[in-house]
Order: structure tokens, then sequence, then C-alpha cells
């Protein structure tokens, strides 16, 4: 993101694989804000406290580490996103991919399965080993559709069913691969008992 073209931006620890404990926050100069603690005056009298100085300085090891190689990471990562859409789609039939063809997170694949609930779907998926969500990280144990994929267009039995994968700077093909192949056996194996509950006695 080029922080140029923001006012203010936010950033969390998992977003640059930095130390627990610490947040980034990008104001460009002018921008007020009001303080929410009170009793000090650092940060311009923005908060009060001491400043945890080695963890601002693991941070800035992070950042540095991240930018390092970035382009070639967001390649890398781009990759194995379109790997298991690839495999995945190739497996299930139907499955619906939400966002943009093109213009996605190179890290992040989002898609509806709509023979199954996202949370019947993310159960399997724990008792296999694989972590996936169903929606972005703010809205993790919460039971209603993503309300970005209903402000998106996507249909509310679509939204119910949607589940995200996240790739990461260790996330490997094989892990990819297998991935897929787990998704594509739940799916397999839902239908199934949904066949055997349908077939009279």
């Amino acid at each position: 993101m080029a922080l140029s073209l923001v006012d203010a931006a936010s950033f969390a620890r998992a977003q640059i694989l930095r130390p627990q404990g610490r947040r980034l926050l990008f104001l460009r100069s002018g921008i007020p804000i009001e303080p929410i603690h009170f009793g000090g005056a650092h940060e311009n009298q923005r908060r009060p406290g001491t400043e945890n100085v080695a963890a601002i300085a693991g941070m800035a090891a992070a950042a540095e580490f991240v930018e390092r190689d970035r382009e070639q990471e967001q390649a890398r990562e781009r990759n194995l996103r379109d790997q298991l859409w690839q495999e995945i789609s190739a497996q299930i039939s139907p499955v619906v991919l939400n966002g943009d063809t093109h213009r996605r997170l190179a890290n992040t694949l989002n898609i509806s399965l709509p023979a199954l609930d996202s949370e019947t779907m993310l159960m399997a998926l724990d008792l296999e080993g694989v972590c996936a969500s169903s929606g972005s990280a703010c809205m993790v144990g919460s039971a209603i559709a993503s309300h970005v994929l209903l402000a998106m267009g996507l249909p509310l039995a679509l939204a119910r069913s949607a589940i995200r994968f996240s790739i990461g700077k260790y996330t490997t093909e094989e892990e990819i691969s297998a991935t897929a192949g787990i998704v594509s056996e739940i799916v397999q194996r839902t239908n199934a008992k949904r066949s055997e509950k349908t077939v009279p006695v």
C-alpha cells in the first residue's frame, strides 16, 4: 500500500510477522485524532505510558524483513492462491470464486461451496488440520454471513457458504495440494451422507 495515498492506516502484528503486543498507526501530518487513554503525553500527547522499545525495534526489523522480498513473495503467494483455486475447482462442482478475477489480495482465496454452510465446512477442515475462516479475522467466531461479501452483492446463501483460505510466507505447494484434496474429500463425504438420508427405505 502506498502510504502517500492515505490519511491514516493501522497495521496489526500478523500482517508483517512482527512480535506480539505492538501495532503501528500511520497518520498524515496535520491529521488530528482524539486520545482515548489519558494520564501522559507520549506520542505528541496522543497516549500515556512508556514506549516498549524492544517491541518497536522488533517491529522495525519485521517490516524490513517483509519489504526486502515483498514483490517476489507476493508473486509466489499469488501462484499458490491460483493453484489452490485451480485444484479445488477441478475437483468440486459447484464452487464459486468470490471477488474480482485479477484484482485480489495475492495471499487470499475466498470461495463459496453452495452444498455446504461455512460452519460445517470449517469444523470438518479443523478436524483435518486445515486452518480457514468464514470471514475476516475480526469476524472470527461470528455465525452471521460476512457483511463484506453481502456488500459485494453476493447472495445470502453463497455468503453463508463462504470459506477464506490465507496463504503465508511458509506455505508450500504440497500443503496447497493437500488442502485442495481435503476440501474435495469433505464435500464428497457430505454429499454421500445426504444421498444416504434421501434413499427411501
